[in-house]
């Protein structure tokens, strides 16, 4: 197959190695397929290997510097596993974009310790575990041809504001908070790491039941958008241009911090 052309100039992240979890489907494709056009050496992970190999499959049309691993990102021993591998083959890793997560919708009142459990072992120590297993990969070591490393941790909205969604709400705010902290503490002990957080609005994947035939999912859905003051949904490349950003040297200033795409639902 014969790659598409891109100027050498706009490779953004050229060489960089980078681990994006929940890579088979949504942001998570998204932003494998964008970041592999700028220049990126893309290590898929997903629960569902065969979405994964699809993506990976999809990369190969851009690079063939990409591979894909199954991995349950609530699991330690899978995070060994997977830096294990990406260290082995590469020496060294660049950027951990902690996209993985899950949304089960329940107000309080109805929500099941069950539901609210796996909600905050996928989103919330899902993401701790990816934070801390990138910071002890990286340490103090950063490969030559890159000014600093990049952890990006997708959070929500729902992240910085209630919406309803009980363990999404508080995974998701733990999160922010999670990556505020991880990026004092990588700045104190002088890591080259900057971590950062991303805030997506509703954006149109399976997760946002867009398509769904659910007389009550698209009333939601109606109501949600109703309150978007730019009445729409995002599309997963508008979220992974942002992320593209955090990965680059372009946000080398930026550690601690919320970038909102959420289509000016927090600003009213």
């Amino acid at each position: 197959m014969n790659k598409p052309k891109v100027d050498h100039l706009s490779k953004r992240v050229k060489d960089k190695v980078v681990i994006i979890t929940g890579g088979g489907s949504g942001i998570g494709r998204a932003t494998s397929l964008l970041l592999a056009q700028h220049g990126a050496k893309v290590i898929v992970s997903d629960i569902d290997i065969e979405a994964a190999e699809e993506t990976v499959g999809q990369l190969r049309a851009f690079t063939d510097e990409t591979m894909c691993l199954e991995q349950d990102v609530a699991n330690h021993e899978h995070w060994d596993k997977l830096l294990e591998l990406v260290l082995s083959r590469y020496g060294h890793l660049d950027v951990l974009v902690n996209n993985a997560g899950i949304g089960i919708s329940g107000e309080c009142r109805h929500t099941r310790l069950e539901d609210w459990q796996r909600v905050i072992d996928i989103n919330l120590t899902g993401t701790f575990l990816g934070v801390q297993a990138a910071i002890n990969a990286i340490g103090d070591r950063i490969s030559p041809n890159q000014s600093s490393a990049s952890i990006i941790n997708i959070s929500s909205t729902y992240g910085l504001v209630g919406g309803g969604l009980v363990s999404y709400s508080a995974a998701k705010g733990g999160v922010t908070l999670l990556t505020k902290s991880a990026a004092a503490e990588c700045a104190r002990l002088g890591y080259n790491i900057r971590i950062n957080s991303l805030h997506p609005g509703g954006v149109n994947t399976a997760m946002a039941n867009i398509d769904s035939e659910d007389p009550d999912d698209q009333t939601a859905l109606q109501e949600f958008y109703a309150r978007v003051p730019m009445g729409r949904c995002a599309e997963p490349i508008e979220i992974a241009q942002g992320i593209l950003f955090l990965a680059s040297d372009e946000s080398s200033y930026m550690t601690g911090s919320e970038l909102v795409i959420d289509g000016g639902y927090t600003a009213v």
